[in-house]
């Protein structure tokens, strides 16, 4: 079966209305002002290249995730410094720049979830907040795999209108 906006060869370049979901296509919502969700149309050749980035990418966001994890259950502290440098230089040839983007991603995580241990203790936690923990992996509980996700810096693509 052919994915949403691969042409069969005789049509144009009409791709599928997103409004006519597929499977395992479904409407985001989201919060963050800053975030573009877009739906792409890729070819058989491009799609396996962004599954095979957006696969990296959350091997590389689960992979710093764990080593800060093991760090904070053990010393109750995380090395952003070193894991970052570590990381970086495992991934900066697959991702590149990307890498840096993913690694924000988890420094953010991480410093939300320092900000709310740090209202806990200070008694601000908002009362619909019952528990705080660490930020989970980029995994789907169902399925026991990796989200596929991609984290683009915003010089690094363009939208055409």
């Amino acid at each position: 079966m052919l994915s949403s906006g691969q042409l069969l060869g005789h049509e144009g370049r009409e791709p599928n209305s997103p409004a006519m979901p597929e499977e395992g296509i479904h409407e985001v919502t989201y919060s963050n002002k800053r975030t573009n969700v877009v739906r792409l149309f890729p070819n058989g050749f491009q799609e396996r290249k962004l599954k095979k980035l957006a696969n990296v990418s959350a091997k590389l966001f689960n992979e710093i995730n764990y080593e800060r994890r093991q760090q904070f259950f053990q010393q109750h502290h995380v090395d952003f410094d070193t894991t970052w440098d570590k990381y970086y230089e495992k991934y900066k040839e697959e991702l590149g720049v990307n890498a840096q983007a993913v690694m924000k991603k988890n420094n953010e995580a991480w410093n939300s979830f320092f900000s709310l241990l740090k209202l806990k203790k200070e008694g601000k936690l908002p009362p619909f907040i019952k528990r705080v923990s660490p930020p989970k992996y980029w995994k789907d509980r169902e399925t026991k795999k990796r989200k596929l996700m991609l984290v683009i810096r915003q010089d690094r693509y363009v939208v055409d209108e």
